[in-house]
């Protein structure tokens, strides 16, 4: 992970955000006494969506025997 120093994140902050924003990748901030993580809105959002996804139980295990199933095994009928 990238680090700046927060008198640089200052600064740039307008940049950073756009660096953050298309590479996807998080960003520390680092102060003399304290740092913190930046990330994109975006990122936030699917980590999010993966914490609450797994805190159903039985959805991580359902996710994982998704995974290894074989398309054709798949149904291809959608009932409305």
């Amino acid at each position: 992970m990238t680090v700046v120093h927060v008198n640089k994140a200052q600064e740039k902050l307008d940049v950073i955000l756009d660096e953050v924003q298309n590479s996807y990748e998080p960003l520390i901030i680092a102060g003399e006494d304290h740092s913190a993580v930046l990330i994109s809105k975006e990122h936030w959002r699917s980590i999010e969506e993966t914490l609450y996804l797994t805190s159903i139980p039985g959805m991580k295990k359902s996710i994982i025997d998704g995974m290894h199933e074989k398309i054709e095994d798949c149904s291809s009928t959608v009932e409305w």
